[in-house]
């Protein structure tokens, strides 16, 4: 759920306040059809693979940075 961590760090970085965090993280979890306890005890048992929890996260900001890109050549060709 990259969304997740997106709408996390926005929050950390204080770009959301932190109603909008709490709704965004909500609409997040309905979109994915899980709960916060149903994510957290997932998490918990992923954390005790450290070797493939860091292979999950490595996929994940790949998965943003190609977004980025993505996004950037989306705004490039709507600008021109």
């Amino acid at each position: 759920m990259v969304e997740l961590q997106l709408v996390r760090s926005y929050g950390e970085t204080n770009s959301l306040d932190s109603l909008t965090v709490d709704s965004l993280t909500d609409e997040i979890f309905q979109k994915y059809e899980t709960t916060d306890s149903v994510f957290v005890q997932s998490h918990n048992y992923y954390q005790q693979f450290p070797e493939k929890q860091l292979s999950r996260i490595e996929k994940a900001i790949e998965r943003l940075k190609m977004d980025q890109v993505s996004d950037t050549t989306k705004q490039d060709t709507t600008t021109n």
